[in-house]
């Protein structure tokens, strides 16, 4: 009577603990045929399409200098290479670039009247270096003259001194030398002057040069948003550098899915994905290439991890004229596809040490070899006969 018991009470609660203690006894649970059959799982996940390659575009011109909007084309158009995308203005730089060739003009003034000057000052030393020398050579010649010969005043009318001529003499070559070194350093700062301005007029006119953003390969225009969520519009101001666009090569697409990180077990690349584009019904054929290594929550008030993976999508001409990067689509996985299989659902696994073991409908634990793994079933290599019936309860779950 108390091993009907037993019994009664093993059928009942299926309970894991009491079915161990059951021993081989037979299970009241559901059961299960071990045989070959159909094997397939698939994985569903939300995502939108993106651009393998894109191309950033920034307002053109260097130096942070400053942009207006003029005109572009609209966010989200399939522009061709060497299209005009946007067109902007630059009112300071032009500004600036009167007013630097200007002072060029006054440069060259300035630099003029200095080598005028310096003509004029060396005019009138060498005026007087001759005259010095004139007067040197006569003194020099009555210096050793016989004064007997000659009346003391035509001596001293004709005669001067020569130490004195031969000082000033060296008077006016120093004047003469300190003369071009001024105008030297005063050409030279004039120089450095005009070598600013001609920078500065060459950085304008190169910036007025880059007013026009071109598209430098085929793609879809889409504008950039600020920090603030917005995007440029006409009679914005910008500047030279500033990232204004990018430029999505439509040759080539992606699918980036994101998934909650416990339903992407058994998620590798090179499984077979069907996208369906949202709100159409096209469907076209991809491939994972890419699961992100980690996961990450969405926000602060929701505490599940989601990951993300890429699947690379075949476009032929006709399915994609309706595809274009960030369009919403929906991916399914294929994680396992196998037309004939021996397999057991993973909730009829036992955790046992390192390996596993399933239940037989007799009660009896047998261990088993597993191969791949599912979702929601997993391979059974060796450990079971084909035919046997097993148990679809554990008593331990599987992890």
């Amino acid at each position: 009577m108390i091993a009907n018991t037993v019994r009664v009470l093993c059928g009942a609660l299926m309970g894991p603990l009491l079915l161990a203690g059951c021993g081989s006894a037979a299970v009241d649970a559901p059961t299960e045929v071990f045989e070959p059959r159909p094997w397939r799982e698939t994985l569903a996940a939300d995502g939108e399409l993106r651009a393998a390659r894109t191309t950033t575009l920034g307002v053109p011109g260097v130096n942070f200098e400053n942009r207006m909007l003029l005109e572009m084309v609209p966010d989200g158009s399939r522009v061709t290479k060497d299209q005009l995308l946007a067109r902007f203005d630059a009112a300071k730089a032009r500004v600036e670039l009167d007013q630097a060739e200007v002072e060029l003009l006054r440069n060259a003034l300035a630099d003029a009247a200095q080598q005028r000057q310096a003509v004029v000052t060396g005019a009138q030393i060498d005026t007087e270096i001759a005259g010095v020398d004139g007067r040197l050579a006569i003194s020099q010649r009555y210096a050793g003259a016989d004064l007997l010969a000659l009346s003391r005043n035509e001596i001293l009318d004709a005669l001067d001194d020569v130490g004195f001529l031969t000082d000033k003499r060296g008077y006016l070559d120093w004047r003469r030398g300190q003369g071009e070194q001024r105008v030297g350093a005063a050409r030279a700062v004039i120089a450095s002057q005009r070598d600013t301005f001609a920078l500065t007029a060459r950085q304008k006119r190169e910036s007025l040069e880059a007013l026009e953003l071109r598209a430098p390969h085929d793609g879809i225009f889409r504008l950039e948003q600020r920090w603030d969520g917005t995007k440029p519009q006409a009679g914005a101001s910008l500047w030279a550098g500033q990232p204004f666009a990018a430029l999505a090569d439509a040759s080539e697409l992606i699918a980036r899915f994101n998934l909650p990180q416990a339903q992407a077990h058994g998620l590798k690349p090179g499984l077979a994905v069907a996208v369906r584009l949202a709100g159409t019904g096209q469907v076209v054929a991809g491939e994972v290439i890419r699961v992100g290594n980690t996961a990450s929550v969405r926000g602060r008030d929701n505490p599940i991890k989601y990951i993300d993976f890429d699947a690379r999508i075949t476009l032929d001409a006709g399915a994609g004229a309706g595809f274009a990067p960030g369009q919403a689509v929906r991916g399914v996985v294929t994680l396992v596809d196998r037309p004939d299989a021996k397999t057991v659902p993973n909730v009829a696994l036992v955790a046992q040490g390192d390996g596993f073991a399933v239940r037989t409908a007799d009660g009896a634990l047998v261990p088993v070899q597993l191969g791949e793994r599912g979702a929601v079933r997993s391979e059974v290599r060796e450990g079971l006969a084909e035919g046997a019936r097993i148990a679809l309860v554990g008593t331990e779950a599987a992890p």
